[in-house]
């Protein structure tokens, strides 16, 4: 019961933040605060590794990502991207602020990685083998953020964007086995997050 708990209670949050409140600053506090609350009952299961690899792999693979995900959308905006409904739900949410891309690009990445490549994943290591648990937390991972892009695209879109988060997902969890630390997945995901935002820019606001 306790492990299922860990592994929904962030798609909850989200639930409970997005499709019942309609509030994105509400929505980060349920999850955030699920992520570090998890992550100190946890803290024990921390990888403890912190080698010099993990800077340069995470910039080099957090570069990689970023150029890709603004190279996509740059390419595929027009088709995939309806800036004016995308406008309109991010204001229903409310969603605006510097402070909240603040939290995008700093806490996201500490508190996800630290959930899902840090505790989560040792803590599923003394249940499963190291490929289930890596698939397990790659696949709850993306299983909330479905949630978050579900309303920005048609079908089958809503579906194919949450597959470079798996991916990813499984990336970041290669990264903490080769390093040994949660450095390098975190430097990449901040990066990754940027890519994002720099979308939001670019094409939304």
């Amino acid at each position: 019961m306790k492990l299922f708990i860990y592994l929904f209670g962030p798609f909850t949050m989200i639930f409970i933040g997005l499709y019942i409140f309609s509030n994105v600053p509400l929505t980060f506090l349920l999850f955030y605060g699920w992520l570090l609350t998890g992550s100190i009952f946890l803290r024990k299961y921390l990888p403890k590794g912190s080698p010099r690899l993990s800077v340069i792999s995470g910039v080099f693979s957090g570069v990689v990502l970023f150029a890709g995900i603004v190279g996509a959308v740059t390419m595929l905006h027009p088709v995939v991207l309806d800036a004016e409904d995308i406008r309109l739900l991010l204001d229903r949410w409310k969603f605006s602020g510097i402070g909240l891309v603040l939290v995008l690009l700093v806490i996201n990445p500490i508190l996800e990685e630290v959930y899902w490549r840090g505790v989560m994943h040792g803590y599923l290591l003394t249940r499963f083998k190291e490929r289930i648990v890596v698939v397990l937390t790659a696949g709850f991972y993306t299983i909330y953020h479905l949630l978050s892009v579900l309303p920005f695209f048609e079908w089958p879109m809503n579906m194919v964007s949450v597959i470079p988060v798996f991916l990813a997902g499984l990336f970041w969890s290669y990264l903490r086995k080769k390093t040994g630390s949660l450095i390098a997945p975190i430097l990449s995901h901040a990066m990754a997050d940027a890519g994002i935002l720099t979308v939001y820019w670019l094409y939304i606001v």
